[in-house]
C-alpha cells in the first residue's frame, strides 16, 4: 500500500476553510454564578459549609464528571478560605482582653471605708493580733485576667503572687510587691510587663492598678491605683536595714501554692549586705511580694524567693526577702510622675520626729 503524503500547505487549505468556533469550542460553566453568590457567605459557618459540601458531594456524585469537579473545587476553596478565617477569630479571642460583663460584682475592700492601724505596738504583738492589725493591707496581683473568681487552677495561667497596701493618701494607694510576679523570673534581662495588675481581695473584690515603678538593682514593684472612698490615712512602718537582727521574730502573710491568705512564722537567719534577708519561715510559689512583719507591725521585708529542693536536694527551707527600707529611698527606684508622687508622700508620712530636746537643767 502508498503511503499517503499530506504537505503543510495543503493542511493549511483546509484550516482556513474551516469555522474559527470549530477549532476552540466554548462550553458554559458548569456552576452558575448565582451558586456561588449564595454559598459564598457560608465561609464565615464552617460547621455549616461542611454540612453543605457533603450534602452537594452526595447529590453530584453520579453526574458527569464536569459538573461534579466544578462544584467539588469550589466547595474546597471555600473549606479553605472559612478555615484561615475561623483560625484569626479564635485567636483574637482567646488574646481579647477581658469584657467589663465577666468582673464581679463584690465591691473591692479598698473601695469602702476602711480603718488600718499605721502606728507601731510598743508591746510584742501574738500572731492573732498581728494578723487581725495587717490582714486587710494584703491582696493577690496577678497580670490582667479574664476569670471571674480567682481559684488556683485559673490563677495558675497568668501566674500570681501577693501585694500589700503601704501607703493610703488623700487620692491614691501604694501597693509593694516582688517584680518578678508581673515581669517573670526572668525580670533582670526580659522586656517588662506593660500591662495592668489585677489585685483580688480576701473577700472577691477586684480591682486594676497601674504600675507606678521598679527598684532599680532590687526584686520589688510599687503598684499606684487611685481611690474612690474613705478618708482614713495609712502608712505602713518600716524598720531600717541596720536594725534587723538575726533570731528576730517574724510573720509572713501570702498566698503559698494558692493557699491564698496564709499566715506563717519564722525567725531571721541573716541579712546579707546586698539587700536580701534569709527567713526561716516557709515560702512557696505564690508567696512572692508577701510582707514580712515583726511583732511590733513594722515591716522588715518583701519575699522574693526560695531555693528550690529538686535543683539543690541538699537545701532545707532557705527562703528570702527583700529589704522593706528601700521603700524610703526614691532615688533608687524607676517611677513615673505619679509614683513619685505617692512614694514622695510616703516617706513624709513616715518620718519620724526627732523627740524633744529636753531644756537644761538650772546650774545651781
Amino acid at each position: 500500500m502508498d503511503k499517503l503524503v499530506i504537505s503543510s500547505e495543503e493542511v493549511a487549505s483546509v484550516a482556513e476553510t474551516l469555522p474559527s468556533d470549530l477549532a476552540s469550542p466554548r462550553l458554559p460553566p458548569a456552576l452558575r454564578g448565582t451558586f456561588r453568590v449564595l454559598l459564598a457567605p457560608c465561609v464565615f459557618l464552617l460547621p455549616l459549609l461542611s454540612l453543605l459540601t457533603i450534602i452537594i458531594w452526595l447529590a453530584t456524585r453520579r453526574k458527569e464528571p464536569r459538573l461534579r469537579h466544578a462544584w467539588m473545587n469550589y466547595c474546597c476553596a471555600l473549606l479553605v478560605v472559612s478555615g484561615i478565617l475561623n483560625s484569626i477569630a479564635a485567636g483574637l479571642f482567646l488574646f481579647m482582653p477581658a469584657a467589663p460583663a465577666s468582673l464581679p460584682t463584690v465591691p473591692f475592700s479598698l473601695d469602702t471605708p476602711v480603718e488600718l492601724t499605721g502606728a507601731i505596738s510598743s508591746e510584742l504583738l501574738s500572731p492573732r493580733e498581728l494578723a487581725s492589725r495587717v490582714e486587710g493591707a494584703v491582696f493577690i496581683v496577678t497580670r490582667d485576667s479574664r476569670w471571674r473568681k480567682p481559684t488556683r487552677e485559673t490563677l495558675a495561667l497568668s501566674g500570681f503572687g501577693t501585694g500589700v497596701l503601704i501607703f493610703a493618701g488623700e487620692n491614691e494607694y501604694l501597693l509593694a510587691t516582688s517584680r518578678h510576679v508581673l515581669d517573670g523570673e526572668n525580670w533582670q534581662s526580659s522586656d517588662p510587663y506593660s500591662g495592668d495588675a489585677v489585685l483580688w481581695d480576701r473577700g472577691g473584690g477586684f480591682s486594676r492598678s497601674q504600675i507606678a515603678g521598679r527598684h532599680k538593682t532590687l526584686d520589688l514593684m510599687l503598684l499606684r491605683m487611685p481611690r474612690l472612698a474613705g478618708k482614713s490615712r495609712f502608712a505602713q512602718p518600716v524598720l531600717d536595714f541596720t536594725k534587723i537582727a538575726s533570731g528576730e521574730r517574724i510573720m509572713v502573710f501570702g498566698h503559698p501554692e494558692g493557699l491564698f491568705f496564709s499566715l506563717s512564722d519564722g525567725l531571721v537567719s541573716r541579712k546579707d549586705p546586698t539587700g536580701q534577708i534569709q527567713i526561716t519561715a516557709p515560702v512557696s510559689p505564690g508567696a512572692s511580694g508577701g510582707p514580712v512583719y515583726d511583732l511590733h507591725g513594722q515591716l522588715l521585708g518583701i519575699v522574693s524567693s526560695m531555693v528550690d529542693k529538686q535543683l539543690s536536694p541538699h537545701s532545707e527551707n532557705l527562703n528570702f526577702a527583700v529589704r522593706a527600707d528601700s521603700f524610703l529611698h526614691p532615688d533608687q527606684w524607676q517611677l513615673d510622675s505619679a509614683g513619685m508622687a505617692a512614694l514622695q508622700k510616703f516617706v513624709s508620712a513616715s518620718a519620724v520626729p526627732p523627740p524633744p530636746t529636753a531644756p537644761p537643767s538650772p546650774t545651781p
